[in-house]
C-alpha cells in the first residue's frame, strides 16, 4: 500500500495560506569561506578537473573546510578527502542562490 490510512481524507489547505508566505532569501554565500587562491590556481584546477563554467563564475571550493554547514553535515563530510569536482564548483553557485545545471561522471 501507499502507507496512507484509506479511511482518512487528504488534507486540504486553504489557498489563502500561500498568499501570506514571506519571500525566502536564497543567498547562503556567507556559509562559504573561500581559501585565498589566485585566478591562475582556479583556472588550473578547472582545467585539471575538466570543469567548464561561464566567465565570472564564483570560484570552486577545494576543501570541505571552506563550507560552514551544520556540524552534523560537516561530520559526515569529514569521511571524504575532498569535494568531487561537481561539488567543488556547484556548491558555491547554489549557496549564492543562483541556478546551476551540472553534468558529471557518476563513477559507475
Amino acid at each position: 500500500g501507499s502507507g496512507r490510512n484509506p479511511k482518512s481524507a487528504p488534507i486540504q489547505l486553504p489557498p489563502a495560506i500561500f498568499t501570506k508566505l514571506e519571500p525566502f532569501p536564497k543567498d547562503f554565500s556567507a556559509q562559504v569561506c573561500f581559501a585565498k587562491r589566485t585566478a591562475a590556481e582556479v583556472q588550473q584546477y578547472r582545467r585539471q578537473e575538466l570543469v567548464q563554467v561561464p566567465e565570472g563564475t564564483v570560484d570552486p571550493i577545494l576543501s570541505f573546510n571552506e563550507v560552514n554547514f551544520h556540524p552534523e553535515v560537516n561530520k559526515l563530510l569529514s569521511r571524504y578527502p575532498k569535494p568531487t569536482p561537481i561539488q567543488a564548483q556547484a556548491w558555491p553557485i547554489l549557496l549564492s542562490g543562483r541556478n546551476c545545471i551540472g553534468l558529471a561522471k557518476t563513477g559507475s
